[in-house]
């Protein structure tokens, strides 16, 4: 009842709020919170499912709501255009363009949450600059562009996985996530003295779109 009281007074806090104050974003279920943050052109979009109900843990008191609902809502962001990418499952997401905004259906487990990025310009390309070459015991260098479809890096803090693989796929020191700012992002490497010669293999996945891409290096003794 408590929850619903809240929730029924934010109603009319909003209602009277509604001739003064435009909301960026908001979501068609109170149950479904959003929280926007922001880098540069770029909005991130959390979303975390409140809907719950009596459980059988300790919700037979009439106390606590422990057990938690799947939800469905259309979320509204009042921007003029832009690319949504989910985070999580690593992909574009359909949307539709009003000129109220952009708009997405969102299906929601219980107790889940999901994170969305929304960029003026889409995702077309990534691009690893790295030497085709280098020694055991050398350093390398490895630089990566996120682009659109001009070429240019995309304005926004860009979740990668990069690994450096050997000519057995074993993963060097180093491998692992990494954040790209203004879609550019730079991992170096150290090759150990011991390490296999022959054939190696930069991989860089995009975790926004989920492109990948494969720069080939040829370690020598």
């Amino acid at each position: 009842q408590a929850k619903a009281d809240l929730q029924n007074a934010a109603a009319e806090l909003r209602g009277q709020l509604d001739d003064f104050y435009q909301r960026y974003g908001e979501t068609s279920d109170p149950d479904v919170v959003p929280r926007f943050r922001q880098y540069g052109s770029t909005d991130y979009l959390f979303l975390v499912n409140d809907k719950r109900a009596f459980g059988d843990y300790v919700g037979h008191h009439g106390k606590v709501m422990e057990k938690g609902l799947p939800s469905e809502a259309t979320i509204t962001v009042r921007r003029e255009g832009g690319h949504v990418y989910d985070l999580v499952a690593r992909g574009l997401v359909e949307t539709k363009q009003t000129q109220g905004g952009i708009h997405l259906d969102v299906s929601m487990g219980p107790g889940s949450g999901k994170l969305f990025m929304i960029t003026d310009q889409p995702i077309a390309d990534v691009l690893i600059d790295a030497p085709k070459s280098a020694r055991l015991g050398a350093r390398v260098e490895v630089k990566v562009t996120v682009g659109d479809e001009s070429g240019e890096p995309v304005d926004a803090v860009i979740p990668l996985h990069v690994q450096l693989l050997d000519p057995e796929q074993r993963e060097a020191e180093l491998s692992g996530y990494y954040a790209a700012p203004d879609g550019m992002a730079s991992v170096t490497f150290d090759l150990a003295g011991n390490d296999t010669a022959g054939q190696w293999t930069i991989r860089v996945a995009e975790l926004a779109s989920g492109l990948t891409s494969d720069h080939r290096l040829r370690v020598q003794p």
